[in-house]
């Protein structure tokens, strides 16, 4: 080998050699890039199994996954979101705020974590934070109804209902479909003592959720309240026949709405099997006694009677009812004797047995006491218009 290629292979070897002494800057900053981009894969498969795991309520897991991925890659907001609500999942309330405030410092725009610390400040009864945070994530992101409906609801808690309404109203459009925004609004209604707006709000948003039976009850009670009682009783039946078994608070409801419509004996009817299925019941035995007496049926009444003063003597209503059926029956001195001892066990406002006394009293030309059980009713309640037209006609020369 001649001296030439002799000193080629020794520069070559050299220059091999320095080669492979070590990485070049753009080696290092490929593979900076490299271990970047397998931290951030890792942290993104850690994030959705942590997520997948607080669904499934296994918190512990859902902890340790997100947690690796927050010491991977600190600077996602939306890790830190997730870590603190598996922090309230697990009653961790302090550590899960500051989770969500680390999430607002890396991006005060990061909706959920306004959102969920409303929640937390909810539940700790600091109404006015809460609020301020379910509004800043409204408008960090007005496409989400559940941080609008959040802040609707706060502001019921708070009573500030002209709020909900000047914050809801103008939206009703844009979420045109959203079942929870008609419902909210009727619950406003309701509150304001506006049961026919109420109702126009819920039947509404029953036409766009009518599998909800809450809201379904909701929209009944509000129908019921606005006078709509064919409406009611037809939401009502509707309830029942989605009702696995027989609903007590459904056939008082509807025994209630087919009195006020007039329909006396399908009431009855309703009230009778409210008696049977819960013989116990009281109230169901005031209203089929209320209904029994409407419709002549002294019979029923007596029977009434009968049952409320075994099941509950301090009522007043056993007590009336036999007085009625005693006067029925043209014993007056019986009859007023049972009035004297149902207005015994009568609140201020139960007005009806000292009104029967006073025209007992009356039609037996007992004018003065009929006067003084008249002049009583309207000591109570100055406003009591029968009393005062009675009263008015009660002869004492």
């Amino acid at each position: 080998m001649n001296r030439i290629t002799i000193s080629i292979l020794i520069l070559a070897s050299a220059g091999l050699l320095q080669a492979c002494g070590g990485p070049t800057k753009a080696g290092l900053k490929a593979r900076s890039a490299a271990g970047e981009r397998m931290s951030m894969f890792r942290s993104r498969v850690g994030y959705e199994q942590a997520e997948q795991s607080l669904n499934a309520g296994r918190f512990d897991r859902a902890e340790k996954e997100i947690t690796s991925a927050i010491l991977q890659t600190p600077e996602i907001p939306k890790y830190h979101v997730l870590l603190g609500r598996v922090y309230m999942e697990t009653k961790r309330l302090e550590k899960a705020v500051e989770c969500f405030d680390t999430a607002i410092e890396i991006d005060e725009k990061t909706a959920d974590a306004h959102y969920y610390r409303g929640v937390v400040h909810q539940r700790w009864s600091e109404e006015a934070a809460a609020l301020e945070d379910y509004m800043a994530a409204y408008e960090v992101d007005k496409s989400k109804v559940s941080y609008l409906l959040a802040a609707g609801e706060m502001m019921i808690e708070m009573g500030n209902y002209d709020r909900v309404k000047d914050l809801v109203i103008p939206q009703l459009s844009y979420f045109e479909h959203n079942a929870a925004l008609h419902q909210l609004l009727g619950h406003v209604s309701m509150l304001e003592n506006d049961p026919l707006l109420a109702s126009d709000y819920f039947e509404r948003a029953v036409l766009l959720s009518d599998e909800d039976d809450l809201l379904l009850h909701e929209c009944a009670r509000a129908q019921f309240e606005a006078g709509r009682y064919s409406q009611c009783l037809l939401n009502l039946r509707k309830l029942s026949q989605r009702s696995e078994k027989q609903s007590l608070e459904l056939i008082l409801a509807e025994a209630r709405c087919l009195v006020e419509m007039g329909r006396l004996r399908e009431a009855r009817n309703a009230y009778v099997e409210l008696t049977r299925l819960n013989p116990e019941d009281v109230e169901a035995w005031v209203g089929l006694g209320i209904v029994a007496h409407l419709i002549n049926d002294y019979r029923r009444l007596d029977s009434c009677a009968d049952h409320i003063i075994a099941i509950a003597p301090g009522r007043y209503e056993g007590w009336f009812f036999r007085a009625l059926c005693a006067r029925q029956d043209g014993d007056v001195d019986l009859a007023i004797n049972l009035l004297a001892q149902s207005i015994q066990h009568c609140e201020n406002d139960d007005l009806a047995p000292r009104l029967v006394l006073g025209m007992l009293m009356q039609e037996t030309g007992q004018d003065d006491k009929a006067f003084r059980a008249y002049a009583e009713i309207l000591r109570m309640h100055p406003d009591q218009d029968q009393a005062r037209q009675l009263i008015s006609v009660v002869d004492l020369d």
